[in-house]
């Protein structure tokens, strides 16, 4: 993947750095190393809270982390999720029960991630 990501800075090809990165993240994080993505990216991820399956299949790409907050609206409920990457916001469905402290593993509809470039906020999709 870096050979990849190294060579589509000559391409110029935003869509290709895009998935290489998303790739490179998705990969480190499911090996257990985070923090190894986090350290030379100069991206931001975004997800969108609905974004977001409760319950993960074998091919799907896992978020964990602890519950920091619950926050129940309508028939919906928002969790405060601490991961390794971070603080994020996820709308899950009410009749799930999650608690302050719990340790959950969610799935990310990958398909639905976008990458922006950190210093300039524009999109990398192309």
């Amino acid at each position: 993947l870096r050979e990849g990501i190294e060579r589509s800075a000559v391409l110029a090809n935003p869509r290709l750095r895009s998935v290489l990165h998303v790739n490179r993240i998705v990969c480190l994080t499911d090996l257990g190393r985070p923090q190894e993505a986090l350290a030379d990216i100069d991206y931001v991820l975004g997800l969108r809270a609905e974004d977001v399956i409760e319950q993960a299949g074998p091919q799907a790409c896992a978020l964990r982390g602890e519950v920091s907050t619950v926050l129940p609206v309508g028939s919906d409920q928002f969790l405060g999720l601490r991961t390794a990457g971070g603080q994020v916001f996820l709308r899950v469905g009410k009749d799930r029960r999650h608690r302050e402290g719990e340790r959950v593993e969610l799935s990310v509809v990958t398909s639905r991630l976008h990458l922006f470039d950190k210093a300039s906020g524009e999109s990398l999709r192309g």
